[in-house]
């Protein structure tokens, strides 16, 4: 059995049915505006139909190669999720999401990846630590320094 062929095929899926509800939400939720006076909902219906149409190609490339591989999908064979690790990086985006007004960006991308990197075993704690660091400087840089948002980077409101 081809796991990493199941696992394609659940991982395609997945993206494709985010991207989808991520940006069916940003069009009923959000005004998309037009591409000349773009509102607040165009570029998450873009990220979402982006993500949605990564998973279709995903999925047409995995179901070609199982058909040259004469592969039947065993929906027994999947593996279990590993709960751990999807509860840790659920819980960092909470963190970030919970710290981001309250302490600003760089305390929240801290939080977020040292939370996020206990559901691996590879990633250790200095290494960690220069991701965020280096996570801090391309959100800085992308966020506040090119689209000109007013995200604090340090901000002790609490």
């Amino acid at each position: 059995m081809n796991t990493s062929s199941d696992r394609d095929l659940v991982a395609a899926c997945a993206l494709i049915l985010s991207g989808l509800a991520f940006g069916f939400y940003a069009i009923i939720q959000l005004r998309l505006g037009t591409f000349a006076q773009m509102g607040p909902g165009m570029f998450p219906f873009l990220v979402g139909l982006t993500v949605a149409m990564l998973g279709a190609a995903l999925l047409v490339t995995t179901a070609l190669k199982r058909r040259r591989a004469q592969t039947p999908v065993d929906a027994a064979a999947l593996e279990a999720p590993d709960w751990r690790t999807l509860a840790l990086v659920v819980f960092s985006i909470a963190v970030f999401a919970l710290l981001i007004r309250r302490a600003g960006m760089v305390p929240a991308v801290f939080a977020m990846v040292l939370v996020a990197s206990r559901s691996s075993d590879d990633l250790r704690p200095l290494k960690a630590l220069a991701l965020a660091a280096v996570l801090c400087v391309i959100g800085w840089v992308v966020f506040v320094l090119l689209l000109g948002l007013p995200i604090p980077l340090l901000a002790w409101s609490f």
